[in-house]
Order: structure tokens, then sequence, then C-alpha cells
């Protein structure tokens, strides 16, 4: 059945407009959103879609697919319920006393239940255009488009408690690759030629159930290694640290858990500069070897990689034709990315689910992914 079947056979009436919010993986550049660092975040042709329209009673009503459920939303300030609907509730909340909201039916689904391709802000993002979308009142820019990213982070720390970085946020707000400096939000777009190579999506099909509380552990982290440094340096974000810094600055931190950390994070905002360079020149191999550093580096020095995700990267790695492979997202299961040679994926892939699923006792999904545009209607 189609989306706009769908909607007509739930609401009883005709939907006006079809929406997608992409996915996203992060190429490289993990962790650091949040210290105001460099990342290389690809926006994918797997997301959140939902068919809308707009009604006269002053409530947004969802009916998510994934959990067949209907949530009604009254367009006023609400709190918190402990519920997948408590990001409907943060956007309408953090927009409705800036925008003239109007009722609006929504029915939606994705494909990307996978964790570490950022289902949460796919969702949030959607909700937000499809609300102006139905205000008359649409994103007309850039800059606008990723104020809607900033608000979307403020539900995320808010409503859900994941005190995230903008990343997620402001990759589907923007569209395919960007090199995207979480500091201020400045961007480069990135033209990448895989030349023969496909980039896979490896699930390893384990919940993430560590997630949340280390990423805000980590930021805690964070924050005590920049009021220790700031009394030295002069910076507003840890990444504001050039990497020629970084041995001078580890000996002002006593912590051996501490110095791992900045060692993580300083040396991961270099290599998102060399992969850059690597992409636009060619060098998928370069490229291939970052994605191994980086992983290795989540593994030792920031430790949020897990059994799961280190078991399929490293089976991934040994795989004929695998350039690179590391962990995507928060960690701790979840998703992991390989850049494959097209002519070996069928191969890497039944290696992959034949050897994981032996040593784990859980099969993995694994998918290629492409660029995609950014969030918007159909």
């Amino acid at each position: 059945m189609s989306l706009l079947k769908a909607f007509a056979t739930h609401f009883l009436r005709e939907g006006e407009a079809e929406f997608f919010s992409p996915g996203r993986v992060n190429l490289i550049g993990e962790h650091i959103d949040y210290c105001g660092g460099l990342v290389l975040p690809m926006a994918i042709n797997r997301g959140s879609q939902a068919v809308a329209a707009r009604n006269k009673d002053g409530v947004v009503r969802i009916f998510s697919e994934r959990f067949r459920e209907q949530r009604d939303i009254p367009l006023q300030l609400g709190s918190a319920v402990g519920h997948w609907s408590d990001f409907a509730i943060g956007v309408v909340t953090l927009l409705s006393p800036h925008r003239d909201l109007v009722g609006v039916d929504i029915y939606v689904t994705d494909n990307i239940s996978a964790g570490g391709l950022s289902s949460s802000a796919s969702f949030a993002l959607l909700l937000s255009h499809i609300l102006l979308w139905a205000a008359e009142d649409s994103p007309a820019d850039v800059e606008s488009r990723l104020e809607l990213a900033r608000m979307c982070q403020k539900v995320e720390h808010e409503f859900i408690g994941v005190n995230c970085g903008i990343m997620d946020q402001a990759s589907i707000a923007l569209g395919g690759i960007v090199m995207l400096d979480c500091a201020d939000l400045t961007f480069e777009t990135v033209d990448v030629d895989f030349s023969g190579h496909s980039l896979l999506v490896m699930d390893t099909q384990h919940q993430r159930t560590l997630a949340g509380s280390k990423y805000n552990e980590r930021v805690k982290e964070i924050a005590q290694i920049s009021a220790i440094l700031s009394m030295r340096y002069a910076i507003r974000n840890l990444c504001d640290l050039a990497f020629e810094e970084l041995d001078a600055a580890l000996s002002l931190l006593d912590d051996e858990v501490l110095r791992r950390r900045l060692s993580h994070v300083v040396s991961e905002n270099e290599r998102v500069k060399l992969a850059v360079s690597a992409l636009r020149e060619g060098h998928l191999d370069t490229f291939g070897r970052l994605m191994d550093q980086s992983h290795r580096s989540l593994h030792e020095d920031y430790e949020v990689t897990g059994d799961a995700l280190n078991t399929i990267v490293t089976l991934s790695r040994q795989q004929p034709g695998t350039l690179g492979a590391r962990m995507t997202g928060a960690g701790f299961g979840g998703c992991a990315l390989a850049l494959v040679a097209t002519t070996d994926v069928a191969a890497h892939n039944a290696n992959i689910t034949d050897k994981f699923t032996k040593a784990t006792g859980v099969e993995p999904k694994i998918f290629s992914v492409s660029p995609e545009r950014a969030v918007g209607i159909l």
C-alpha cells in the first residue's frame, strides 16, 4: 500500500503533501560535534517519510507506522511524557511561541530503524518541516533550515535528555555530503566519486543500551578537560586546540582517562581535514586508512565501541576489497560503515553475515547507502 493510500485509510480523507527526511551516516569525525569540531556527515537515501494534510481542529495528529499508534498533540506548550511522541511534543512546544501553527494530520513511516543512522533527528526535522508547511511558513533559505536544526537539537536536550551535538540535525537540514564546523555551522559541500566502491552500513542489530548514558558521560568529561585547558589556552571549544598543540596539552592533564579522551578529540578533528582532502583528490585508499584509525581511536581512547561493533569492523577489514571500516553514531551497538569495492560487496556481505552470526548469535543487516537531498516536500 502506498503512503498516500495508507493516510487515506487511516484518516478517512485524502493527504495533501508527501515529505521525506533523510537519515545520516557520519563518514568520519565521531563524538567531536559537541566539542565544536569538524565532521563529515552524509545524508542518506533512507529516512522518514510522511503524508500530511491540514485540519481545522487545532491538533497535531500523528500516526506512527513503526509503533502502530496515534498521538494527538495540542498546539500549545507541553512537557515530555517518556514516549516516542516526546519528539513531536518538543517540536510543537518550541515552534508554537514563534510561529502561527495550525492543526495537521500526519501519517509517518521510516526505513531507518538501525541504530546510528539518526532516526530521531530525521523524525524531528520531518515534523518541523511539516508543521511549517501547514502554517505556510516553510524555511526559505539555508540559514532558516539551520535554525530549525538548532531547534531540533534543543528538543533532544530538553525533551529527550540527550546532550547531543548539532551534526545530525544540520546534516539532515543541508543534505548531501558536507564538512560541517559544529562551532559555528559553517560548511563546505564535498563532492565524492566513490569510483567503483560502495559505502556499506553494517547494522549489528545490537541495541545501543549504553549509548545515551555514556554519551552524556563523555560530554561531562569534555567539559572537565575544557575547564583545565582554558587556563592555558584561549579556546572556546576543545577542537579549537591545534593538532600540533596536542602533546603539550596532554601534559597538563593528570588523569589518564581524560588524556585519552583529549587525544581522540584532537586527532579525530585532524582526521576529518585529511579525509576531506583525500576524498576530493580521489584517494579512497587514504580515506579507508583514516576510517580504520578513527575506529581504533574510538575503541581505545574514547571507549564507545563495544564488542558487537569491534567484531563487525574487524571482520569487514579481513574481507577482500575493503578499504576501511569504522563505527558510526553514538556507539555501544548500532551500525558501522565499510568502504568496499563494488565487485566484492556480495562476497563481503555473505562472509560478514555468516561469521558475525556465528560469533554473536545475531544476524546483522548490511546495505549500501548513497547521498540524498535535504529534508523537504517531495
